[in-house]
């Protein structure tokens, strides 16, 4: 029988001894990981070729963790010192406030739904249909993991600088805010360049291809399968519970039910939220799944990597319309049978488990 949950409350996770502590260790591997960045692009040339897209892709995926969690209110209380504790721009194509404000806009709006959703992959029906049959092809390969690892840097850095120029749709963002934050990005950006190239002497292909380009393919591993439509809202959020390197590296938001239920728990208290809402005190059940939400569950990136490498793991295309269409047709056949009408056009989500 599956165990009732009770929510933190704000004293048991405010008012812990170990919470202060929790931050503090945050605030230095914050230090810490800068540190790293510019011990690696001091001693680059020291370092074995193949070894430094290893190190770089390491060191900027785990600072861009960092910035998730500065996002949601980590290591302080000041949202704005968070904020310029991880402001500098060393992935070059994202800046700190469009991260925000897009990843915001993501817990608050309708997950998946590709107009109101800043970080979905899906496309509507009406925008497929007018898309030519490459970027269809680009669309496809994105959804495999291969693809999200190759090509899906270039199309992330791709559509963060469309929406830097244009905006995002759906967002009111003024002209004076877009171009403040625009030019404090390229001040940011022009600091790492000017690092790059008069402290450093590395070559700016050597840095993307050797620190951006793996590191954007990392953190596009994490987020692969975190989300998939469902006609359950509450069940498009998947699990990877994963090995413990990549658990600290995604400073566990593979646990991204927990992540989405409870936005402000900070890293460190979410593996004992995860086993709580699971009804489990233990991860040698890997036939279990642990998704109380119903959605996907999945024991590791390995178990994904191998199952999805040439396979598209969901449709570019949004469902979520076309099933709304449906229903709406359903339900003006059949007056008469509202429950006809109220019938989901598809089976919920099964769960997803590797081991099937």
């Amino acid at each position: 029988m599956q165990r009732t949950y009770r929510p933190p409350t704000l004293s048991n996770l405010k008012s812990n001894s170990w919470q202060f502590a929790g931050e503090w260790l945050t605030g230095l591997m914050i230090a810490a990981t800068l540190a790293s960045w510019i011990s690696l692009t001091l001693v680059w040339q020291s370092i074995p070729i193949y070894l430094l897209p290893i190190a770089g892709g390491l060191c900027l995926a785990f600072y861009s963790s960092l910035q998730h969690e500065a996002i949601h209110g980590h290591p302080t209380c000041n949202r704005r010192f968070n904020l310029v504790l991880v402001g500098l721009p060393l992935l070059l194509w994202l800046p700190i406030s469009h991260y925000e404000k897009n990843h915001r806009a993501h817990h608050r709006n309708e997950l998946t739904r590709p107009d109101v959703d800043p970080e979905s992959w899906y496309v509507t029906a009406e925008r497929w249909q007018r898309m030519s049959t490459f970027n269809r092809l680009l669309s496809v390969i994105n959804n495999t993991f291969a693809g999200r690892m190759i090509i899906g840097p270039l199309l992330t850095a791709y559509v963060t600088f469309k929406e830097m120029v244009f905006g995002t749709p759906g967002s009111s963002r003024s002209v004076i805010d877009a171009l403040t934050q625009n030019a404090l990005h390229l001040i940011g950006v022009l600091l790492v360049i000017g690092w790059l190239w008069k402290i450093a002497v590395m070559p700016i292909h050597i840095y993307l291809l050797a620190f951006v380009w793996p590191a954007t393919s990392l953190l596009l591993i994490r987020s692969f399968v975190e989300h998939r439509y469902d006609n359950n809202p509450e069940a498009r959020t998947a699990i990877v519970e994963g090995c413990a390197a990549m658990r600290l590296l995604f400073l566990n938001n593979n646990y991204h039910v927990v992540h989405h239920r409870y936005p402000s728990l900070p890293w460190y208290r979410i593996p004992d939220v995860y086993w709580q809402l699971s009804g489990t005190s233990s991860d040698k059940q890997p036939e279990v799944s642990r998704n109380v939400v119903g959605g996907p569950w999945y024991a590791g990136y390995a178990n994904i990597a191998r199952r999805f490498s040439f396979s598209p793991w969901t449709s570019p295309i949004w469902p979520g319309e076309s099933l709304s269409r449906d229903a709406i047709n359903c339900d003006a056949m059949n007056q008469t049978s509202p429950a006809t009408a109220n019938n989901e056009a598809l089976p919920p989500a099964a769960v997803v488990s590797m081991h099937k």
